[in-house]
């Protein structure tokens, strides 16, 4: 029995300041960062969001400068959702190094936006920000303090970027804490084995 075709990646349209969307795509390592999405001149670039107090704020990098406001913004970008399973939707996202974006196989592929490609970049700081990738450049670009910073080429392999995986995912062992209260020299419960 063939398998149903992937659905497509689900983008909540949010304006800065809105409510925050719910089941964003967390970036790995990161307790408020998210993948984000805006349009310039009908061209994407990928940048980063979090909840602030509830409500939208982002950052993204076009050209020289940080883009954060709602004016500089012109109102609404886009956040990165995933509301159900590897069942109901018949892909998860993955993060691996874009250099795995060159192996062989139809198992995956990279989550992108005409030529933009989100991607999390280690700065100059040595913190770790998600920016854009341009896949006809291959210049890498991050905002941070009312500046951009930017890498190109072989540097960009060791980036992480974000993948649909088409497999099932990996099976995660869960262990079950189980506790029982006894009394000195109780007989041992004897359906279970003590670790």
């Amino acid at each position: 029995m063939a398998k149903p075709p992937a659905k497509e990646d689900t983008w909540a349209f949010q304006p800065i300041g809105a409510p925050f969307p719910d089941n964003p795509i967390r970036v790995p390592g990161q307790q408020n960062m998210y993948v984000a999405l805006w349009y310039k001149y009908g061209k994407p670039i990928h940048g980063r969001a979090w909840n602030n107090n509830g409500g939208v704020e982002c950052s993204f990098p076009y050209k020289k400068a940080e883009l954060t406001t709602k004016t500089e913004l012109e109102g609404h970008i886009q956040i990165l959702t995933y509301k159900g399973n590897y069942k109901t939707l018949g892909y998860w996202y993955e993060w691996l190094p874009l250099k795995t974006r060159f192996e062989d196989g139809n198992d995956r592929d990279l989550v992108k936006c005409g030529q933009s490609t989100p991607i999390l970049m280690t700065c100059a700081d040595k913190e770790k920000r998600l920016g854009y990738l341009d896949l006809s450049t291959e210049i890498a670009m991050v905002s941070y303090n009312k500046k951009v910073e930017q890498i190109a080429g072989g540097a960009t392999q060791t980036c992480l970027g974000i993948f649909r995986n088409y497999k099932p995912p990996p099976m995660v062992m869960v262990e079950e804490d189980q506790w029982d209260d006894t009394r000195w020299g109780a007989e041992f419960p004897k359906n279970v084995e003590p670790v």
